[in-house]
């Protein structure tokens, strides 16, 4: 199983994004996040198994244990031990966590997998720790799975391959090669990462409220505990077809926006009015959005499933979203200074300055503060990603006898921030995702959020 490179690798020190991933766990907020890939098709067991094997050292990471080591403190290691399997069952058997939805990475690699799959349907489900890779690394693994996949089932006359890695890359892993579009003083960096910061702090986002509480910003979080146990992982999806994404797709050109901007808008929009229902008195309050943003550059391409992401905050009024016309323009020109100036660094850059005093780091962590009302993260096509084409005719994912259909999940929930969205586009079709905090809202309530936002994005896929 283990790759000669890796006693070369290992032990390997963990970077300030793992560090603060791994102190902001907590039971109830574990710092995981789940991708569901559902596939027309059933996978050949055996098949799948030996391809798990062969590509798990590819990516040494999801393998990995973290340890704290005199000199070095924490650090990833390779050691011997269980290594991750794929739980195997039909689709009406539901997922289950033996030791609970929180990956301990101290005692257990982070990345569980499951297979749940009857004739002419397959769903693949990962859990990840966060520490261990970001969606879009997540997505490298996976592509290189049905990869090898396709290889044993196919063979090799078709002319794909595993494209080599270089596991020596993950050295550099909080290394960015930020190309700035114009020079810029230090005085000029420092001046804007102050006022930026200053903004950051001094609006307070409203979270997403819970229906028929107080504010949770007003009232502990353990007096509206006690949902109804569901089953895990307990996302909520909706589809649009065809048609209905091409609109929103159309919308966005004509209005010279991206369809990433729309799902913003329209995020914003369906947050400001589920707060207004079900607590009129957020009327007066600040909502902000943070958007994971993909910080790789073509010199990362090689790189094993890691972290390589910044996040970016987009705060606005609970005013400035009744006119959705100039909260789209706002959000499109901020998007792209985002994009221009890699500004998903300054969230990196401000852990990196924690990170020099001694329990700031932590301190920071577990205060009680809202950062963000929702986070919206969008992976666009998992095709993209992947190292190895496997499209088929119909421009869908296709590995051996399994044709991918969608992709759903959602990044992890936080204290205070009680919704993550995931957007993600596959042969012409949109799909979002949604989890919401499972100890403080229903699924019914989750739904209720979803189809709101749902509601919205049709409303812009049809004009009047």
């Amino acid at each position: 199983m283990r790759d000669a490179a890796d006693s070369d690798l290992f032990p390997l020190p963990l970077v300030v994004f793992e560090k603060y991933i791994l102190l902001d766990h907590r039971p109830d907020y574990p710092m995981t996040y789940c991708l569901t890939f559902d596939f027309r098709g059933h996978f050949d067991r055996p098949a799948l198994d030996d391809s798990l094997e062969e590509v798990l050292p590819r990516h040494p990471l999801f393998t990995a244990r973290v340890k704290r080591l005199p000199w070095k403190g924490l650090c990833w290691i390779s050691e011997g031990g269980s290594f991750p399997r794929i739980d195997w069952d039909t689709l009406d058997v539901p997922l289950a966590c033996p030791h609970g939805e929180a990956i301990d990475l101290r005692r257990e690699c982070g990345l569980r997998l499951w297979v749940r799959q009857d004739d002419g349907h397959a769903r693949l489900t990962l859990q990840v720790h966060h520490a261990c890779a970001d969606g879009i690394g997540t997505l490298h693994f996976v592509g290189d799975l049905l990869a090898a996949y396709a290889l044993r089932v196919n063979g090799h006359d078709n002319g794909r391959r595993l494209v080599p890695l270089d596991p020596a890359s993950l050295q550099q892993r909080d290394k960015f090669d930020v190309e700035l579009p114009e020079p810029v003083s230090q005085w000029h960096v420092l001046k804007s990462t102050v006022i930026e910061t200053f903004k950051f702090l001094g609006r307070q986002p409203a979270p997403l409220v819970v229906p028929g509480t107080m504010p949770l910003s007003a009232r502990d979080e353990q007096d509206v505990r006690g949902t109804p146990p569901r089953p895990f992982p307990g996302i909520c999806s909706h589809t649009f077809d065809a048609r209905k994404t091409e609109a929103l797709r159309n919308e966005a050109k004509r209005r010279g926006v991206t369809l990433n901007d729309i799902l913003l808008r329209d995020a914003f929009v369906a947050l400001a009015e589920w707060n207004a229902i079900h607590d009129p008195k957020s009327r007066r309050r600040w909502l902000r959005i943070n958007m994971p943003t993909n910080l790789r550059v073509r010199k990362d391409r090689r790189m094993p499933a890691a972290n390589m992401m910044g996040y970016a905050f987009l705060t606005r009024h609970r005013a400035e979203c009744d006119d959705s016309d100039e909260l789209l323009e706002g959000i499109h020109r901020e998007t792209e200074l985002i994009k221009q100036w890699s500004l998903g660094l300054m969230f990196l850059d401000g852990l990196a300055f924690i990170s020099r005093i001694p329990g700031l780091l932590r301190l920071t962590t577990r205060r009680r503060r809202c950062l963000a009302s929702v986070v919206l993260s969008n992976l666009g096509d998992p095709a993209l990603h992947f190292h190895t084409r496997l499209r088929n005719g119909d421009r869908r994912i296709q590995a051996g006898g399994v044709v991918f259909e969608r992709l759903t999940g959602s990044p992890p929930v936080r204290p205070l921030t009680h919704a993550a969205v995931l957007a993600s586009r596959h042969a012409g079709q949109l799909t979002v995702s949604l989890r919401c905090t499972p100890v403080l809202f229903s699924l019914a309530d989750a739904e209720a959020f979803l189809a709101k936002y749902v509601e919205f994005l049709e409303k812009t896929a049809a004009p009047l």
